[in-house]
């Protein structure tokens, strides 16, 4: 491992988590969030983040509303953070796990695979490390 080249991803909560590593001020050149939880308790502050955030949200995502895209959004430009955000219009919670559609009728939540969005957000991903690693 280059200790000069790190990034991280997560899905869903493991996507706040990452998220939150940035925030704090980890050494990361790259971090992507899918279809992760957006809100903090410890609002970015300006300088901390280090690396460029990729955001891979679904558009119809029940769990973590555009409103809360729009509040991250926000937090990320007063902190002055390098980001960009991908909305996939038509993908819901989970849209990467092939496994969504069915976990999510078994257990009554709103969650679906899409694995056309899924593709795309993996290749944005790998863009993303191929350019700041």
């Amino acid at each position: 491992v280059d200790g000069n080249r790190i990034g991280a991803i997560g899905f869903c909560f493991g996507g706040r988590v990452v998220l939150d590593m940035a925030r704090r001020g980890d050494d990361l050149k790259a971090v992507t969030s899918f279809h992760g939880i957006l809100a903090t308790p410890e609002p970015a502050r300006e300088g901390f983040i280090k690396g460029e955030l990729l955001i891979e949200h679904a558009g119809q995502d029940s769990m973590v509303t555009m409103e809360a895209v729009e509040a991250f959004r926000e937090e990320m430009d007063a902190a002055k953070a390098r980001y960009h955000i991908d909305v996939f219009p038509y993908a819901k919670h989970g849209f990467t796990n092939p496994q969504a559609t069915r976990n999510g009728e078994k257990n009554g939540v709103d969650l679906a695979y899409n694995e056309a969005d899924a593709e795309v957000a993996w290749q944005n991903m790998l863009n993303l490390l191929e350019r700041t690693l």
